[in-house]
């Protein structure tokens, strides 16, 4: 029962930043987001796509090369793509 968010209507996309990677990592190689994500991004997208689960507790948890993870209550994960490339590597795996 995965969603898979393609677009976020009218919600825009650009200006926000992202919760720090944890441990202070070197990321002098990591590519640069070409969306940056934030709680404020995931809790608007929550509101449109999922009201059910939009009240509950979010906290980022780690933003990667790839991805960006927060935490969603105590049971759920969400996580986005900060790069067009990892949108299409999340399509892959929910076609595994």
């Amino acid at each position: 029962m995965g969603a898979t968010w393609t677009s976020v209507g009218s919600i825009p996309l650009t200006g926000v930043q992202v919760a720090p990677r944890r441990g202070g990592e070197n990321v002098a190689n990591m590519p640069a987001a070409e969306v940056d994500i934030t709680a404020g991004l995931v809790r608007r997208l929550l509101t449109e796509q999922h009201p059910d689960l939009a009240g509950l507790p979010l906290a980022p948890v780690a933003n990667g090369w790839d991805n960006a993870i927060f935490r969603l209550g105590n049971e759920f994960a969400v996580r986005l793509p900060r790069r067009r490339a990892a949108a299409g590597l999340i399509r892959n795996e929910q076609r595994w």
